[in-house]
């Protein structure tokens, strides 16, 4: 498939998830700085370096999201996220989510489990207690699922995180990472089989469940302990939203879909809109071959308002 040339526009359509790249490549370089103390008994070290790899964590998914391909039909969605890393911290595929066919996330049980910090391209990351962090990502947001994916894909779930014992609530997400922090008691982490547990890794405080595979249950942000000092929840958390990535996805499109479309009509006449005149939703894309045809994939076109006699786009 012919690939579309550089150009400003397309320099422009990738700005947001470089921004992004350029500020995790910030975080990564201050974390690395700091890594080192991650293994000593300081508290102030380990709650820092926590803070680091989860930030690091966060802005890399989101790029990764954001900068996913534009052509090609069966994994053509900007603005989904890896599965988890489903292997035990020591096994050869560690890091990737997807080693074997079984290690897809589609279903509930399968989409929590460790970042998948290869497939982003980073370090393996830990948090202050030298844990590999863990991730939670929803449906349909993960890369298993292959339905269209745009602004007004229904989500059946979001994910919903508290704080300070539950009295703030945090925005409905799409996704948490967590920092699971050392063990706690009833917790192991010994054996291949512990080491997959949710349970392990993430606790549980009265209705909050942070290790739950069910995305209905309620998550808490440590840490929290009880009158007499002892840690209830150590767990440390941070969340990605749609708003985070579909709104971007859908100014991708904005500024792409001309792009592409001149490829194929450089010069006027242009083609009429779907609705057969010259205004209304945007030719389709598959239709004319065009490079960006993620945008038909993905239904964008529908979110979009298209005029033939300028061949301008603009968001409804």
């Amino acid at each position: 498939m012919r690939r579309v040339r550089s150009c400003p526009s397309q320099v422009r359509l990738h700005g947001a998830a470089l921004l992004l790249l350029i500020a995790m490549l910030a975080v990564m370089l201050s974390f690395a700085l700091i890594g080192a103390y991650g293994s000593q008994r300081n508290p102030a070290k380990q709650a820092e370096v926590t803070a680091q790899a989860l930030a690091q964590a966060r802005l890399s998914l989101i790029a990764w999201s954001l900068s996913q391909k534009a052509t090609g039909y069966n994994k053509s969605r900007p603005g989904e996220l890896p599965c988890p890393d489903l292997h035990t911290p020591g096994d050869e595929n560690a890091g990737w989510p997807a080693s074997t066919s079984d290690d897809t996330c589609n279903t509930q049980a399968r989409r929590i489990g460790r970042l998948p910090w290869n497939t982003l391209g980073l370090p393996k990351l830990v948090d202050g207690s030298g844990e590999t962090l863990w991730y939670m990502v929803l449906s349909p947001f993960h890369d298993s699922n292959t339905a269209a994916l745009n602004s007004s894909t229904p989500r059946p779930y979001s994910l919903r995180a508290y704080a300070n014992s539950g009295s703030v609530a945090y925005p409905a997400a799409i996704a948490i990472i967590f920092a699971p922090g050392s063990v706690l008691a009833g917790q192991s982490r010994n054996t291949p089989s512990q080491q997959l547990a949710p349970a392990n890794y993430l606790e549980r405080y009265g209705s909050y469940n942070n290790a739950s595979t069910n995305p209905a249950t309620l998550r808490l942000n440590g840490p929290l302990a009880d009158a007499s000092g002892k840690s209830l929840v150590n767990d440390q958390l941070v969340i990605i939203t749609a708003a985070d990535l579909l709104p971007k996805v859908l100014q991708r499109a904005v500024v792409e879909y001309p792009v592409a479309l001149k490829q194929k009509f450089p010069v006027p006449p242009y083609p009429n809109a779907q609705e057969g005149s010259c205004s209304g939703t945007p030719p389709n894309a598959e239709m004319y071959g065009m490079d960006s045809n993620w945008m038909n994939r993905n239904d964008w076109e529908t979110l979009l308002h298209y005029d033939c006699a300028s061949m301008s786009i603009q968001k409804k």
